[in-house]
């Protein structure tokens, strides 16, 4: 909490004062150096009265030469008088908190940062619309607003679409080249010197690779890593995990099916792994009547049943699963519709010379299964487009904690989802599992759910919120990341 405005501007104020002193103090100590440099020089009287020295400082009474050198060396150094305040504020702020406390923010970071205000680096692969970017900026903003000191450091080139942030961000525009990835390192090491973090925290492979290696090069850090998926990569990744293992202070993960996965793979040993569920922000992500209302009149939703999927075109949200899945769906009850947001949009999908059409990335479903499927893209509004839908729907591989998962159960919406890593943890009971890359399965507890009456769904959809409201509030994550945080910031003394 803030002090004060008033009480904050007091105190800057004399902060300023002290600042303004020492920065004169200083001027004035190198004059009076150089004068006495001078009058020694040109006098050969080594004592000369006090007194006479302010009618005329070029003569020496009193004290040898070098005693008022090193009291105005002493000045010049330490600021107004012979001790600096601000100074000794400044040196106490650095040893003890690690606060960067220049002359004019001493302060205000007891005021503002608290004893406990930690330097905190989130370090990402991208900040791509997927749920680990999301979940990572979404903790990265509490610890800001909480009076940490926090900054973003990206690996990747900036995208044309990806989440927003006002936090300061560090590019690296590393790519996949050996002179790209010196480079970006160095940079890199050149930020973390000059920002002087208490932990850096990465999340998914790249960024945990990365994060690991900085420790190389700038030793005094202690690296967080965390795994956002039960599969991260093939044997050389997890080969990569296990050799820098010993660089990471600590690992955690998304869900305890990838926590358990990584510990078989020997990846991450069990004594350093902590599972730490995403979060989700219930105010954010609230039903509205009269959101729904409208969006399903904007995009022309009308009686039909309403099916939403959420995801980037990658193959762990296996999508071909789902196309399958729904035209089973569709030929049982055709007022039906499928919503896909995050994969690309209408116009990205081509046709081939075959007849049939694919996905950019090459996945290749019968043109007959597109029906009644609309493909919206990116979308920044998936609030609305939550409140829009009847029902949510999951065909993943393999996952971590999907994210679009919990986000639909706090907007109390009932949910069909595949058996993939951490789903089973996150819903509970307050929703239908399947299990993976089967379409009949999935489409049969699609059917299953809309031939129920809409006071089952509601109240299934209630459940769900409750569920993400007890287990899985943002607010609650924050506060486990940080006493994490401080534990480990601590353990470093």
């Amino acid at each position: 909490m803030h002090r004060p405005v008033l009480a904050v501007a007091l105190i800057e104020f004399a902060d300023g004062i002290l600042f303004a002193l020492g920065i004169a103090s200083r001027l004035v100590s190198l004059v009076l150096f150089v004068n006495m440099t001078m009058a020694y020089l040109c006098v050969p009287d080594d004592r000369i009265n006090f007194t006479h020295i302010l009618s005329n400082p070029n003569d020496f009474y009193g004290a040898t030469p070098y005693t008022y050198w090193f009291a105005a060396l002493l000045i010049m150094v330490l600021g107004p008088g012979l001790i600096s305040v601000d100074t000794l504020i400044k040196r106490w702020l650095d040893r003890k908190y690690k606060a960067r406390a220049s002359a004019l923010s001493s302060f205000h970071s007891i005021f503002f940062k608290g004893a406990g205000g930690m330097r905190i680096v989130y370090v990402l692969t991208s900040l791509g619309v997927g749920g680990a970017e999301r979940q990572a900026l979404a903790v990265a903003d509490r610890m800001a607003h909480r009076g940490h000191e926090v900054s973003v450091l990206v690996l990747s080139p900036r995208l044309v679409d990806e989440w927003p942030t006002n936090l300061p961000t560090v590019c690296l525009n590393m790519r996949k080249t050996p002179v790209s990835v010196l480079s970006g390192l160095a940079q890199a090491r050149h930020f973390l010197r000059g920002f002087r973090p208490d932990l850096p925290h990465s999340l998914s492979f790249h960024a945990n690779i990365v994060a690991r290696l900085l420790k190389l090069l700038v030793p005094s850090t202690k690296i967080v890593s965390t795994v956002h998926n039960v599969y991260e990569g093939a044997r050389m990744r997890m080969l990569a995990y296990r050799l820098t293992d010993v660089l990471a202070s600590r690992t955690t993960a998304v869900s305890q099916a990838a926590t358990d996965r990584f510990i078989h793979l020997k990846a991450i040993p069990r004594k350093k792994c902590l599972v730490l569920p995403n979060g989700i922000d219930l105010a954010e992500f609230t039903p509205s009547t009269e959101r729904r209302k409208n969006t399903r009149t904007e995009m022309a939703g009308g009686d039909s049943f309403i099916w939403l999927a959420a995801g980037r075109l990658v193959p762990a949200k296996d999508f071909p699963n789902l196309l399958r899945a729904f035209k089973l769906v569709r030929a049982a009850n055709p007022n039906t519709q499928l919503w896909i947001a995050g994969a690309p949009a209408e116009e990205m999908l081509r046709k081939s010379v075959d007849g049939k059409s694919g996905f950019v990335s090459g996945f290749v479903v019968e043109r007959d299964s597109m029906e009644n499927v609309r493909l919206l893209g990116f979308r920044r509004d998936m609030p609305a487009l939550f409140d829009a839908a009847d029902a949510f729907v999951l065909s993943s591989a393999w996952e971590g904690m999907p994210l679009a998962v919990a986000e639909a159960m706090a907007m109390e919406k009932p949910v069909v989802a595949t058996d993939a890593g951490g789903t089973r943890e996150l819903i509970g009971d307050a929703g239908t599992i399947v299990p993976p890359k089967n379409a009949d399965a999935l489409a049969a507890a699609m059917l299953d759910l809309m031939q129920q009456p809409a006071e089952f769904r509601q109240t299934l959809g209630q459940s769900a919120r409750a569920r993400i409201s007890s287990h899985f509030n943002i607010e609650t994550r924050a506060n486990e990341w940080e006493a994490l945080y401080q534990a480990i910031v601590e353990a470093r003394h």
